[in-house]
C-alpha cells in the first residue's frame, strides 16, 4: 500500500452568526462562501494559484448558482477558473463532509492544498425552518509542502 499523507490546517474563518431574518438574510450563500475563501486563502499565506482543489456543502439551494455553490465561491474568493471544485450536499452534515472530502484528496495526494467548508441562509430557504445564516471555510495542505511549515 502507498504511504498516506498527513493533512494539517492552515488557517480557519466563518462568517458572523446571524439571526432567522437579520443582517445576512440578503446576503446569497455563495457570497457568504466566497467571502470565507477569500479569507482563508489571505490567511493561509498560501498564493491561490497554488490551490488545487475546493469543495464546500450547501444543503438548500436559494439561487440556481448555489446548485454549484463550490465553484462560484472558489472563483468569486479569488482562486483560479482553473481549480476544481465539488459541492456536496449531506443534509446537516455538508460542510463537514467538504472538509473531510477535501483532507481525502490531500491524504491520497490529489491536490497539495485545498479550501473547505460549507455555507447556508435560512433566511432565503422557502422551508419554514428558524435557523440562522452564516458560513466557515478552511484552507489545508499536506505537511510535505512548503506551506505547512506557516
Amino acid at each position: 500500500m502507498t504511504e498516506l499523507n498527513d493533512v494539517v490546517v492552515l488557517s480557519g474563518t466563518r462568517t458572523a452568526i446571524g439571526r432567522y431574518g437579520g443582517t445576512l438574510a440578503s446576503i446569497p450563500p455563495c457570497d457568504l462562501a466566497a467571502t470565507v475563501v477569500r479569507e482563508a486563502v489571505r490567511r493561509s499565506g498560501v498564493d491561490p494559484e497554488d490551490f488545487g482543489h475546493a469543495v464546500f456543502g450547501n444543503v438548500i439551494h436559494t439561487q440556481p448558482r448555489d446548485m454549484y455553490l463550490s465553484r462560484v465561491a472558489a472563483v468569486n474568493g479569488g482562486l483560479p477558473v482553473k481549480v476544481p471544485a465539488f459541492t456536496v450536499n449531506r443534509l446537516c452534515g455538508s460542510g463537514l463532509q467538504a472538509i473531510v472530502s477535501a483532507a481525502q484528496l490531500l491524504t491520497l495526494g490529489d491536490a497539495e492544498v485545498a479550501v473547505a467548508g460549507g455555507a447556508e441562509s435560512m433566511s432565503a430557504a422557502r422551508t419554514g425552518c428558524r435557523t440562522c445564516a452564516g458560513a466557515s471555510g478552511w484552507a489545508t495542505a499536506r505537511p510535505s509542502t512548503p506551506w505547512s511549515a506557516r
